[in-house]
């Protein structure tokens, strides 16, 4: 129920995501200077990673006479290898499938919003339909993956979720059926067929309390991170950031599009 209360929130201290994320440079790098500093190795939330890696690529020059660098450094290369790992599963999983599967969550960042594949991917999600469940997770099980919860319906948001989790591996799966699956835009160059959103449904999708249903909480302003460095064709850098989020990404730009 919280999750549908609040879909979005921040997982770690806001001056860690001000820091990878936040627009304005010399706003990020004040952020980052505060959260470095007072950052201890020993008590690193797993959450700040993903932000580690991102403010290690804006911050490279700052961050390399720090003593932390070579353990960001580090942090970045097994999150590095971890999602390569992950895009491998997702490849296998969807390879000849016949029935529409999409990329969500962090699946649709690195995949869809992130060229270079310098994205984390450590919590991939699928969207199906709810009637091909059970060849989805058939298919997740035969590449090692054994279900750990679910399935069960998300009240009140028309999806069913399953959790998975490799047997030998460090990876964990969450398939989402819908009883109506979004617009699709179509397959995923290279990842066929393997689809993505059209833009205006994962803006639907990503503002909505269906995505109070991924792991990370906090993806929409990631989202926003990646919409904003594509450009101008992308729907999400025409709209304010959610109000919680303000702070660390900056202000909004005015909304030209319906």
């Amino acid at each position: 129920m919280r999750a549908f209360l609040a879909p979005h929130m921040l997982l770690t201290a806001p001056v860690a995501y001000a820091a990878a994320l936040h627009s304005d440079k010399a706003t990020a790098e004040n952020a980052l200077n505060r959260w470095i500093e007072a950052l201890d190795p020993e008590q690193m939330e797993f959450a700040q990673h993903k932000l580690a890696g991102i403010a290690l690529i804006r911050h490279r020059d700052r961050l390399a006479p720090h003593p932390l660098f070579g353990l960001l450094q580090n942090i970045q290369r097994q999150a590095r290898l971890r999602a390569h790992l992950a895009e491998r599963h997702l490849r296998a999983i969807v390879d000849g499938a016949e029935v529409p599967v999409v990329a969500l969550g962090e699946s649709h960042e690195r995949l869809v919003l992130c060229p270079d594949r310098t994205s984390d991917l450590d919590h991939p999600a699928l969207g199906l339909r709810l009637q091909d469940l059970a060849d989805l997770t058939s298919r997740a099980e035969a590449q090692g993956y054994r279900m750990t919860a679910g399935p069960r319906r998300a009240p009140l948001r028309g999806v069913v979720t399953v959790l998975f989790s490799h047997t030998k591996a460090p990876l964990c799966l969450r398939l989402l059926a819908f009883d109506r699956l979004p617009p699709l835009a179509g397959p995923i160059a290279g990842l066929e067929p393997l689809q993505a959103l059209t833009p205006q449904a994962h803006v639907r999708f990503i503002c909505s309390r269906q995505a109070g249903i991924l792991t990370r909480r906090d993806q929409i302003v990631f989202d926003f991170f990646r919409c904003r460095a594509l450009g101008a064709d992308q729907p999400l850098t025409w709209r304010n950031p959610p109000r919680f989020a303000r702070g660390i990404l900056g202000p909004g730009e005015p909304a030209t599009r319906p």
